[in-house]
C-alpha cells in the first residue's frame, strides 16, 4: 500500500498533514492525479484544436496550472512566505512534458500546504482581476482552484482528444 501511495504521489510529507491542510492536499492532488490520467495522446492529438478555434488539450492544462501557480504564488507573497522555485524537466513529446508541468505545479501547491497555518486558511482574501472568485477564506479560494477548477479542466482535456481522435 505504501508504493502504491508513494506513486500516486502521497508521501511521508503528506502524513505529516493533519486537519484542514491535509484535506486541501489530498483534494489538490486527487485533482492532479486526475488531469494527468486524462493526459494521454500523441503530440497531434494534444496540440489538436477544435474548428470553433477553442483551445487545445495542453492549452486547457496550461490554464488550469498556471492559475494554480499564479493564485499559489499571490497567497505566498501576501502571507511572506517563500516557495522554492521549481525546476521542470524535459521530455521528447507534448504529453511528457504536460505531466512534469503539472507534476511541478502540485510540488508548489504541496510546499504551500505545509507552510499554511489553520488561521491563515481562515483568513479572508480578495483575488485580483480577472479571477471571477473575488473573496473568500484562504481555504476555499485553494479548494476552488487546486480541486475543483483543476477537475472541471480535466475533463476538457478528455473531450478534447476524443475529439482530437475521431477529427
Amino acid at each position: 500500500m505504501e508504493v502504491f501511495q508513494r506513486h500516486l504521489g502521497f508521501g511521508k510529507m503528506n502524513n505529516e498533514l493533519s486537519g484542514i491542510q491535509g484535506d486541501l492536499l489530498r483534494l489538490g492532488l486527487g485533482a492532479r492525479n486526475w488531469l494527468i490520467t486524462q493526459i494521454r495522446g500523441t503530440d497531434e492529438e494534444l496540440e489538436w484544436t477544435p474548428a470553433e478555434e477553442g483551445p487545445s488539450a495542453s492549452e486547457v492544462v496550461y490554464h488550469a496550472t498556471i492559475v494554480l501557480m499564479l493564485v499559489c504564488s499571490e497567497i505566498a507573497n501576501l502571507l511572506g512566505i517563500t516557495l522554492a522555485q521549481q525546476e521542470e524537466e524535459d521530455s521528447d513529446s507534448v504529453e511528457g512534458r504536460l505531466k512534469l508541468h503539472v507534476r511541478a505545479v502540485y510540488q508548489t501547491f504541496r510546499e504551500l500546504c505545509t507552510k499554511l497555518t489553520d488561521e491563515d486558511l481562515d483568513e479572508e482574501m480578495n483575488l485580483p482581476p480577472p479571477s471571477l472568485l473575488k473573496r473568500g477564506s484562504l481555504e476555499m479560494i485553494l479548494r476552488i482552484i487546486a480541486g475543483y477548477h483543476v477537475t472541471h479542466h480535466a475533463g476538457q482535456v478528455a473531450i478534447l482528444l476524443r475529439m482530437a481522435r475521431n477529427a
